[in-house]
Parts: C-alpha cells; structure tokens; sequence
C-alpha cells in the first residue's frame, strides 16, 4: 500500500464528527479541511481520468467558476466514502483514461475537459 493509499484509507474509515454547540469561530476551520479534502478528491479523480485540470485552467477550458461549481458537487456527493476508497484502489494509474464511477457528481465534467483537451493536443501535432 502506498503512503496516498493509506491516507485515503485512514480518511474513509475517520468517523464523521459533528460539533454541536461550539462557537462561530470553529466553523470556518472545519470548512476550510472540507473543501481542502474535497479539492484533492476532485483533482486526484481528474488525474486519473487523464483531465489535467491546471492546464485546462491555463487554456481556459476551465473558468475558475466551472471549478468551483465543481468542487461544490463534489462536496455534496453521497458517495464520499466510496469515492476513497476509489481513489486507493486506483492509487499509480493517474492519466490512464480510467472512466470515473457511475455515481460521481463530476463524471461528466472530467471526462468533457479529458477529451477536450486530448483533441487540442492532437491539434498542435
């Protein structure tokens, strides 16, 4: 098992804590790790779809709007567990034009901006 495999195993199986009762000034703390989770999520899923998302970003195939929009399906996904242990399982693969699972929220989006930008790279040769 690889160290990514085994961060991703360790976050699957974390128990999800929910803090009632605590001040205002925690909760963008726990925001922040959310999303920063669910930014690795999406970029790890995209990279091994084959969707390189900065250059995708540079060419302007990916506003910073899409990404975000993107980032927030990911964060109301229902499947975020499985997605993890996804991601372990197809931990070395990255660019291998793996098909996400059925059930990811970005499913389409990585697999539009992969072929778009595999067409652009096949137009520059």
């Amino acid at each position: 098992m690889t160290l990514g495999q085994f961060l991703i195993w360790i976050m699957a199986r974390l128990p999800r804590v929910r803090h009632f009762g605590r001040t205002a000034g925690r909760e963008p703390m726990h925001a922040a790790r959310n999303l920063n989770r669910h930014a690795a999520m999406l970029n790890r899923m995209a990279e091994l779809v084959g969707a390189d998302l900065t250059r995708a970003m540079v060419s302007g195939r990916l506003s910073g709007e899409a990404w975000k929009e993107a980032l927030i399906r990911c964060t109301g996904c229902k499947e975020q567990k499985a997605c993890m242990i996804w991601l372990a399982e197809h931990d070395g693969q990255a660019g291998a034009g793996i098909e996400p699972p059925q059930y990811c929220e970005n499913r389409l989006t990585t697999c539009r901006l992969r072929d778009a930008l595999q067409a652009e790279g096949e137009g520059r040769k």
